[in-house]
């Protein structure tokens, strides 16, 4: 019966240890994900005003409230999210002392063609931006993402560009918030 246990919790922690190992692997970038994931914490946590305007094509619509649902509100800053295993080869990584820029490589087809994190003196992320592209039979997109922080603290953040289906027009968009 000890050596069951024993080999149980043998190979309990080896998994643990292979999911770590795993876990390191795929953060081989900005971990877009986690950085997106505690915002949203700390969003829900303070439940704050955000002054919102929105267009789309020329219908305008400005309004404030603190009502958002912050999972859906920052899940395309998520979808930024490049720390994947088969995408480690396809970005071009270029460093200063205040920003990292991953550029997709000439010849891969992947939607996220940029990611920039901008960082203040202290290390902490001031900005990020992002550009998606989609191009498929059915939907053509672009989409320019950008977010600003204050002591790694949502401020501010905006979607703009353009979609469009096979059977449809084209439709340009934007969105900006504030947090208040």
């Amino acid at each position: 019966m000890r050596k069951v246990i024993f080999l149980l919790s043998f190979s309990f922690n080896f998994l643990i240890g292979c999911n770590q190992e795993e876990a390191n692997l795929n953060n081989v970038f900005f971990d877009v994900t986690s950085f997106t994931e505690k915002q949203i914490e700390m969003l829900e946590k303070s439940n704050p005003q955000v002054s919102k305007k929105t267009r789309i094509n020329e219908e305008k619509e400005d309004f404030t409230s603190s009502d958002i649902d912050w999972s859906k509100e920052l899940e395309l800053l998520k979808q930024t999210d490049i720390n994947k295993a088969a995408f480690q080869l396809s970005y071009i990584e270029e460093k200063t002392p205040s920003s990292i820029l991953y550029r997709l490589k000439e010849g891969e087809k992947l939607p996220v063609t940029s990611l920039e994190i901008y960082k203040d003196s202290m290390g902490k992320v001031e900005k990020i931006t992002s550009h998606i592209s989609t191009d498929n039979y059915l939907y053509k997109s672009e989409k320019d993402i950008h977010l600003t922080f204050k002591n790694e603290q949502l401020q501010t953040y905006g979607i703009s560009g353009w979609q469009e289906l096979f059977i449809g027009s084209k439709k340009e968009f934007e969105i900006e918030g504030t947090v208040l």
